[in-house]
């Protein structure tokens, strides 16, 4: 598949998986994540698919990541 990546709305699992597993550890016990519409998927055709994503932020940078 090669083309624009499907954006949502949601709470960042990484971060929410992390925040449940040191839940004790923080000072606060109102730390909670919120909702970010900086969320992105896609679907790949092929389980066998090789996935390379590339970013480009708004200063120009490039960033890849390819699928090990």
């Amino acid at each position: 598949m090669k083309g624009e990546m499907t954006q949502y709305s949601g709470h960042d699992p990484y971060a929410t998986d992390y925040i449940v597993k040191n839940k004790r550890k923080f000072r606060y016990d109102w730390i909670t994540t919120g909702v970010t519409e900086h969320l992105f998927f896609a679907e790949p055709t092929s389980p066998n698919a090789e996935i390379k994503i590339e970013v480009i932020d708004r200063f120009g940078n490039k960033y890849l990541k390819e699928s090990e």
